[in-house]
């Protein structure tokens, strides 16, 4: 996946669970949660896919503070990944005071809060 680009220049990208952001080389932070897939930024805030923090847990979206890594929210997506999924199947999209998520034939768009 490609990584989110942030306003100074530093990159987020999601790993193996957590999701991460880096700049000059160097990791900034780090967070759990449940990443895989693609991530979204308005440059200030870090919006990506999670399959779950914990076994059994439904795919979500979160959002982060792109700062710190803190997390702001995570909210369930009405769908249903299994164990084998490909990442090129999900598609994250933030514009203005949305963040429009599809996995297959499910579209969820979400009314971002205000930061």
């Amino acid at each position: 996946e490609a990584p989110a680009v942030l306003d100074d220049g530093g990159v987020v990208v999601n790993a193996d669970g957590y999701t991460l952001a880096l700049a000059d080389g160097v990791s900034r932070w780090k967070a759990s949660t449940g990443g895989g897939g693609p991530m979204a930024t308005d440059g200030k805030r870090v919006f990506g896919f999670s399959t779950g923090l914990r076994e059994g847990d439904p795919p979500g979206l979160f959002e982060l503070d792109a700062r710190d890594g803190h997390m702001r929210w995570r909210t369930a997506l009405p769908l249903e990944v299994g164990d084998m999924y490909f990442s090129d199947d999900i598609r994250l999209v933030q514009q203005g005071s949305w963040l429009v998520a599809s996995y297959e034939q499910t579209i969820t768009a979400l009314p971002l809060p205000p930061t």
